[in-house]
């Protein structure tokens, strides 16, 4: 399950347990592959869950655009199931659905649409006819909750610049013993995420090459935690077996407690080609580990280089080497980042300013509804 869909969840147990808000999740059937479903967590936290099928209006190849299509059917079924349902106000997760918008419409309600990826930089998501289709999709929201100012800056080609606000994706605070205490023998350093192509594990794989054979590099372990793509772990695999890197390098899967996982590490490695925020980011923070990350997407919204964190620049494994080299020699600058970050991270980034702030924009759209 991605981060998107943790921090819908986060945002929905927040808004009914702290300001009594009733909330439905209109969900999309799980693909049998999926073994850790939004369902699942919808019936572990309490929260009603209706599942129906529908398509994107953007995705790659040619089957998202037969299965959006599609929607032609998919919607007033849709539209039966809630039937008996009373909302004041749809909240799309994402920038890729469009049933939010038609929800609204038909209802004559408010919707808040929630960018929380740029689509086609960050995961090469095509527009179901091209950008004037898109720019008339988004005609559909009356707000838009971008979660970087990067996102923002992106969208602004197609939104209205007074309709999007930037509220940063919020993590709710772990317990304080699943906070790392950096008693490793080794420097571990990870990289949480799908293990994908677009989040570019390949350069972590790369810099750990530079560390053992060319700075003669060996007190660390890198470890990927994420649902596995096999096409792609085929190619980090591959890389692994060509340089000798086996035994510095470990893959977990997918993991439903990834703070038991984070306590026991020092760094973590955010990598992504375009980070729309960098949720995972923010948890390393929390969990009181030092980062590098890259300079693109919004990193550098979250990390000030030198002073809670590291920024390597993208695509260079050698620089990212150098980084992890910078803290597996000098470990009281580890932890003087790591200390630093967590404090940024529990200052800006926490679940109830997230959670307040969507609150306090549903309650403005809503006094604006009664005006009207």
């Amino acid at each position: 399950m991605g981060g998107a869909n943790h921090s819908m969840l986060q945002l929905m147990v927040e808004l009914r347990d702290v300001y009594g808000v009733e909330v439905v999740l209109l969900a999309p059937k799980p693909r049998k592959s999926i073994k850790w479903t939004v369902q699942e967590e919808c019936k572990r936290l309490k929260i009603k869950c209706i599942s129906c099928s529908y398509g994107w209006f953007k995705g790659t190849g040619y089957k998202f655009i037969i299965k959006y299509i599609l929607n032609i059917i998919y919607y007033p079924i849709i539209l039966y199931k809630l039937r008996n349902t009373h909302f004041d106000i749809v909240h799309s997760n994402g920038s890729v659905i469009d049933i939010g918008a038609v929800i609204s419409r038909i209802r004559h309600i408010k919707h808040v649409w929630h960018l929380r990826e740029f689509g086609w930089l960050d995961f090469s998501l095509n527009s179901f006819g091209g950008k004037y289709y898109e720019k008339f999709v988004y005609t559909g929201g009356d707000c838009f909750i971008a979660i970087s100012q990067k996102i923002k800056d992106y969208f602004s080609s197609v939104i209205p610049c007074e309709k999007i606000h930037t509220i940063y994706n919020g993590i709710k605070i772990p317990p304080g013993q699943c906070n790392s205490l950096h008693t490793n023998a080794k420097i571990q350093f990870c990289v949480v995420g799908n293990i994908a192509e677009g989040k570019n594990q390949i350069e972590a794989l790369k810099a750990i090459k530079i560390l053992v054979h060319k700075f003669n590099c060996h007190n660390f372990h890198l470890t990927f935690i994420g649902y596995e793509f096999h096409e792609y772990k085929s190619v980090l695999l591959k890389h692994i077996e060509q340089f000798g890197l086996n035994e510095y390098v470990t893959f977990k899967g997918e993991c439903k407690n990834v703070s038991e996982v984070l306590k026991t590490m020092d760094v973590g490695l955010m990598l992504s080609k375009n980070e729309a925020f960098g949720r995972v980011t923010v948890e390393y923070m929390m969990h009181g580990l030092a980062v590098i990350a890259s300079n693109a997407g919004a990193n550098e919204e979250i990390i000030s280089n030198n002073e809670d964190g590291l920024i390597y620049h993208l695509g260079d494994s050698e620089e990212l080497a150098i980084c992890m080299k910078r803290l597996i020699d000098d470990q009281s600058f580890m932890i003087e980042l790591s200390e630093k970050g967590r404090q940024k991270a529990l200052n800006r980034f926490t679940s109830d300013k997230n959670t307040k702030a969507v609150y306090d924009l549903y309650l403005s759209l809503l006094k604006t509804a009664r005006c009207s």
